[in-house]
Formats: C-alpha cells, structure tokens, sequence
C-alpha cells in the first residue's frame, strides 16, 4: 500500500520552490521513472510526503539554441533529445547515449533533469555533458543561479541543490 502523500500542480518555478522549501520530505516530480519506484517501495524510507508536479510549468520541457548554447529545459525527455535535429548535427554523442538508456517507455518519460538529479555514478548522461563543458541554472525561488555541470555534483546520490532549489536548465556550449 502506498503511503498518502500531497499533491501539487504549481504554474511556475517560484511556486514549486516555494513548496519544496516548504516541506524537507516534499518531492520533485517531472518524468517520474525512478520517483513512481520510492512511492511504490516506501519501506525503502524514500516515501516523499508531498509530490510537487513541474509538467505545468513553461520552458522546462523546451529546447533553444542560440549562438553561444543549447540550452535545454531539465524536463526535456530523452526521446526528445533523441529527435532533436540541432542535437543530433552537433551532439550527436547525447542521443548516442540516450538511444541505449531504459526501454522506449522510460525514453518518453525520463528527463535530462532527472538523470542528473539522480546523481548516480552510473548514469548515462552526465559524463556526456561534462566533457562538452555544460552549465546547468538552478532556479531558487528568488531567482536563478548559475554552475558548472562539474560543481553540480557533490557525490554520489548529492548535487548542489538547496532545499527550495530546481534544476531549471542546461547550457551546452556551441
């Protein structure tokens, strides 16, 4: 049986930072892939009390690219990044490395975002990003903040992200 827990569907990235500094327990929700397993093995003690949706929120799921990046919302799925045909001329390397990433299922849903949020040593994306120097923009309820993808990750399982705090994006140089 699955714990109870509370469910928000916030409008922007302020509203979201705002409930998750709210509530230490609370919890981010973009693709879901590994958030769906924690809810449905809360004896694993990962059980959020609060699920806080970004589906709502504008530019998290968008892809731009100007003379100086890609810059590629942290909810872009990686069947996005896939298809993307400015990513697949210029880095080709990430849908490379996407294309062997969980089933078709999980592509569709799994976020750039949330493989890095992950933080796991195992993952797939983030040596990627960090060879073609990628800066990530956490958004922190006053605003936003700017890192290298190498000052994101503290260990394993640990980024940089405060409590209240979202990846917002990230910025591969062209």
């Amino acid at each position: 049986m699955r714990p109870p827990f509370a469910y928000h569907r916030p409008a922007t990235l302020e509203e979201a930072c705002r409930l998750l500094a709210a509530d230490p327990r609370a919890t981010a929700l973009a693709g879901g892939t590994d958030l769906m397993v924690h809810l449905r093995q809360p004896w694993r003690g990962k059980a959020p009390s609060a699920v806080v949706s970004l589906r709502r929120i504008p530019g998290l799921a968008g892809i731009e690219a100007t003379d100086q990046a890609l810059r590629l919302g942290a909810g872009v799925t990686l069947s996005q990044l896939i298809d993307h045909p400015v990513i697949q001329r210029e880095y080709p390397v990430l849908p490379f490395a996407a294309r062997y990433m969980g089933s078709p299922a999980v592509r569709n849903l799994a976020t750039v975002g949330g493989n890095l949020c992950n933080a796991s040593p195992a993952a797939d994306l983030p040596p990627v990003l960090l060879a073609l120097d990628t800066q990530v923009g956490i958004a922190t309820g006053r605003g936003e903040r700017r890192l290298a993808l190498s000052e994101f990750f503290r260990g394993p399982g640990q980024t940089a992200l405060g409590p209240g705090e979202l990846l917002a994006w990230i910025a591969i140089p062209r």
